[in-house]
């Protein structure tokens, strides 16, 4: 929230004509490492996210917005580096309920075996709409990690789409690259079927 100034983006992008109103949850972790590393801890973070934060969130902001849309499809996690690795986890656990993902320097690395597994054994990928990015100047087995996953992805039928981008493993190319990111999945002429 600080780090990538994401509610004064959200206020700008929320301005534009061609983008909707945004409504930003941000949750702190308490133990980032055990919540957003798929640990034991992270399976209850996403149960947390899914069952209880999501209901909250919508029944008090109403997030739907007018005219109604499809459940679920003006929704999506954003997250970088382990926020990257916890959101896509969550998008497979979850699907109907987060189909829109996006992960920026995801840090699938730190545990490709269990996300690839947990991928595989999602039925289809059909209804899930993935964006992942890495910078230029990254560790190259995190920028391997991501091309590998992105591959997996694909072969699932997740739509996806992968940008590199001239940074590095840091807050201020994250912010940079997230107005962009929202703009992929909200705006208008990109997608006529969440309005």
């Amino acid at each position: 929230l600080n780090e990538a100034q994401a509610a004064t983006i959200l206020s700008n992008l929320s301005r534009e004509r061609s983008m909707p109103e945004f409504v930003g949850v941000f949750i702190p972790p308490r133990e980032r490492m055990e919540e957003y590393a798929l640990s034991s801890r992270s399976e209850k973070y996403i149960e947390l996210l899914a069952e209880t934060i999501v209901p909250a969130v919508e029944a008090k902001f109403a997030a739907y917005g007018s005219p109604p849309a499809k459940k679920g499809t003006r929704r999506l996690l954003v997250g970088p580096s382990f926020g990257g690795l916890v959101s896509a986890f969550s998008s497979i656990r979850y699907p109907a309920l987060f189909p829109n993902m996006a992960s920026q320097s995801g840090a699938f690395w730190y545990r490709e075996a269990k996300i690839t597994a947990e991928l595989d054994r999602l039925e289809s990928g059909k209804q899930l709409n993935w964006s992942l990015d890495a910078g230029f100047f990254e560790a190259e087995n995190l920028r391997q990690a991501n091309f590998r996953f992105l591959a997996r992805a694909r072969e699932k039928g997740i739509r996806t789409s992968y940008l590199d981008f001239p940074t590095a493993h840091r807050w201020i190319g994250w912010r940079g690259r997230l107005p962009a990111t929202l703009r992929s999945f909200f705006q208008k002429r990109n997608c006529e079927d969440l309005w």
